[in-house]
């Protein structure tokens, strides 16, 4: 209800050209909103043209290839209309059934992690107790993905750290089997030649490298794991050469927004001819449990540091300082499975939905994108609500969320 309120409020001193130009955008957009959803599919990864351009770094004139991901006149309009308008979340939610192969799936194929960061958004999911899915259980899985009425599309290895697991490259190959489109998040403390070279061979189309800031005395600090920073650049590049599209990703705060640091970043991702960066704000969850959700005018700030085909937040296609948030868990366009079979709405939400080892995985995503909590709207992070947080601690122990129907007051 509160945002409602607030857009309302914020149209009352509207201007008629504001309002024309608003009414033009919002019918581009009814009309052009199959074609964006279309080109969900491809956006960030097919570019339009190429170009080169020359970048200075160490007093060095480097002469870089450079991928140009422009929207076509009706994309940028149903873009517009899909990311900038509460109208379109909706729009989007009713037509993604028509699509094919589009859901993500994140899973997460190990807890275990060299590093001990401060902000880790698992901490403490951990379970010593509980033995992560062996190699078969994870093939299973995969299989099931492909196969699943949930049409997904792409693959999204987690952790943890996925590069500490053995078995890493059998579970690409079989997603890449079944048609699979593959992106890996990595620190990058592993990530030398011999894994590029495997990684790169498996057919991974992207790598997110987990920077936290510009300054590699800050970054080892916080990952509390020295020469990290050294590490998580070089293994970057070392992706970029391979010719797989290379990201950094960085998490932000009202101070490092404030302080620059995360503009440093982008930086750092330009010297090293990286294809882009992606920028994760803060959600209240595991390490940010009691943190605040940027608000006002840093999360304006954030905003203008989006850039279309390099910069972006969160999602691939939250790329412009005009779009907007959108959950995609909330659009049921996004699941998390932890590395001991547990379904979630997202690795930030500490709720299972039922356990692949004892049912299929479709019973529970069925079971899952039927619940009142995927009607509340995807404006803002179901993490950073109050009423999720009441509701998760009103679930009995073993959180299962069959047996506490949702608030009905959680309305976007």
């Amino acid at each position: 209800m509160v945002h409602g309120e607030a857009n309302l409020g914020g149209r009352l001193g509207e201007s008629r050209i504001a309002r024309i130009r608003r009414g033009l955008l919002f019918i581009g957009g009814v009309f052009s909103a199959p074609w964006a959803v279309i080109m969900h599919a491809f956006s960030g990864i097919t570019p339009t043209r190429r170009m080169t351009c020359e970048l200075k770094s160490g007093g060095k004139t480097h002469r870089a290839p450079v991928a140009l991901f422009r929207d076509k006149l009706p994309q940028r309009l149903a873009k517009r209309f899909l990311y900038s308008t509460s109208l379109g979340g909706r729009v989007f939610r009713a037509i993604k059934p028509l699509i094919i192969r589009q859901t993500v799936v994140m899973l997460a194929v190990t807890y275990r992690c060299t590093c001990r960061c401060e902000h880790c958004g698992v901490k403490g999911a951990r379970d010593h107790a509980r033995g992560e899915m062996d190699t078969g259980e994870m093939l299973n899985l995969i299989d099931q993905l492909a196969r699943s009425r949930a049409k997904v599309g792409t693959l999204y290895l987690f952790g943890g750290e996925p590069l500490v697991r053995r078995d890493l490259l059998t579970l690409i190959h079989r997603a890449k089997e079944h048609g699979l489109k593959v992106v890996i998040d990595t620190n990058g403390a592993l990530l030398d030649e011999a894994m590029a070279d495997r990684l790169a061979a498996a057919g991974v189309e992207r790598v997110r490298v987990s920077i936290d800031s510009a300054i590699p005395e800050h970054h080892d600090a916080n990952r509390r794991l020295p020469g990290l920073y050294a590490k998580a650049i070089a293994g970057a590049c070392l992706m970029r050469d391979r010719g797989v599209r290379t990201e950094l990703s960085t998490f932000c705060t009202p101070e490092k927004i404030e302080s620059g640091e995360v503009a440093d970043v982008k930086r750092v991702a330009r010297e090293n001819r990286l294809n882009g960066v992606r920028i994760l704000s803060t959600i209240c969850s595991g390490g940010f449990v009691d943190s605040q959700p940027l608000a006002g005018d840093c999360e304006r700030k954030l905003y203008s540091l989006l850039e279309p085909g390099f910069a972006y937040y969160e999602m691939p296609n939250i790329d412009h300082p005009k779009y907007r948030f959108q959950c995609y868990s909330a659009l049921r366009g996004y699941f998390f499975i932890s590395p001991y079979g547990d379904v979630q709405p997202c690795c930030f939400m500490p709720v299972t939905f039922g356990n692949l080892r004892d049912e299929p995985l479709d019973d529970i995503v069925d079971r899952m994108w039927r619940h009142q909590l995927f009607d509340c709207g995807s404006s803002s992070c179901l993490m950073n609500r109050a009423e999720t947080h009441a509701w998760i601690a009103s679930l009995p122990t073993e959180g299962d969320p069959r047996q506490g129907p949702i608030d009905n007051r959680m309305q976007a």
